[in-house]
């Protein structure tokens, strides 16, 4: 299985002994242009920003921790410094917040994460920023088996694209996790996801049937019956991991989503048709013996 690397951001922390009211800190967006990042309260401190001296912009609500992650890259390549601010509990994982500077407005713009309860980290943890294009990468451990990367672009809209996402999952049936990595089109929907597991009927990270023959299902519903299937060595990409036990996929040089087909992760690891007794086999002994 390929190894995750977990992105590691240079994390600028305040010390402990600033929390205990509000904290300004200014930085330079360009030259000549400077602006005061104000930090209050401490339940759920509050983030406003004023740049030069137009009004005050308040900017978020944090969550339940200390503000103690300040950096002051230019995200988007348009050279105004940006803003990103997080809260790492203490520990080496800090969740962030990140803003884009508008310049034509004079006032900030936040960058949502376009799926925090889909991606591997649920946020932007520990961004690392592209020098050389408006695009970033994340990185999250949560144990030694559960970890995660995500790599985004930015758009002029102000908006971020997931291109991948690495993450881990279990199968039935399967011993260890298999890597899933996802890869995105342009418009942030799924393209594929590539799995990789040793001893996984994903080894190597190429998907291609391993038996003589895998069913496919026009519907992740046993009942209905297969209504095709893949030969021995046929590659397929997977779109989707779901429900629990399946995988939809799509065959090569297929682009309509109604041909899209179903198939059972246990139907890559188990030869059922290997396994099937013949139709003679079935018989009576004495059947047999007849004929």
């Amino acid at each position: 299985m390929k190894r995750t690397l977990l992105a590691t951001a240079i994390l600028v922390l305040l010390a402990p002994a600033a929390y205990a009211g509000a904290r300004d800190h200014a930085y330079q967006i360009k030259p000549g242009l400077t602006a005061v990042v104000t930090v209050s309260g401490q339940d759920r401190p509050a983030v406003s920003a004023r740049v030069g001296k137009g009004p005050v912009q308040q900017l978020a609500v944090m969550d339940d921790e200390a503000v103690d992650v300040f950096e002051t890259p230019d995200i988007d390549h348009d050279g105004y410094a940006d803003l990103a601010i997080g809260q790492s509990g203490g520990g080496a994982q800090a969740r962030m917040r990140l803003f884009l500077y508008r310049p034509n407005e004079g006032r900030y713009q936040e960058i949502r994460h376009p799926a925090p309860e889909a991606s591997p980290c649920h946020g932007f943890v520990n961004p690392v920023f592209d020098a050389g294009k408006p695009a970033f990468s994340t990185g999250c451990r949560y144990s030694a088996d559960s970890q995660g990367e995500e790599s985004y672009a930015v758009r002029p809209d102000g908006t971020a694209v997931p291109v991948s996402w690495i993450t881990q999952i279990w199968f039935p049936q399967a011993s260890a996790k298999v890597e899933a990595r996802y890869e995105f089109h342009g418009d942030g929907t799924v393209a594929r996801i590539l799995l990789d597991g040793e001893g996984s009927p994903f080894d190597g990270g190429d998907n291609v049937a391993p038996l003589d023959r895998v069913d496919l299902y026009d519907a992740p519903d046993i009942t209905s019956g297969p209504s095709t299937q893949l030969r021995a060595g046929e590659r397929y990409d997977v779109v989707a991991l779901r429900p629990a036990g399946w995988l939809q996929v799509r065959l090569p040089g297929q682009k309509d989503a109604a041909a899209l087909k179903w198939l059972r992760y246990v139907d890559l690891v188990i030869d059922r048709h290997g396994l099937a007794p013949s139709a003679q086999g079935d018989a009576p002994a004495s059947d047999r013996q007849a004929r």
